[in-house]
């Protein structure tokens, strides 16, 4: 299960990443390591944390 703080932290490696990408740097493996993190927090605490 992925950590809220995991979560927090993917997110701001993705914009990390996507600046990357736009400078033409190859980040796809960091991206779809970011990307599944993210995704995997999503999946499991979407409501929980739209509700607190």
């Amino acid at each position: 299960m992925v950590k809220r703080n995991e979560y927090i932290i993917a997110n701001l490696e993705l914009e990390k990443l996507i600046k990357q990408l736009d400078l033409g740097k190859d980040v796809d493996d960091k991206l779809i390591l970011v990307s599944n993190i993210i995704e995997k927090y999503e999946e499991t605490n979407y409501l929980m944390d739209m509700l607190s």
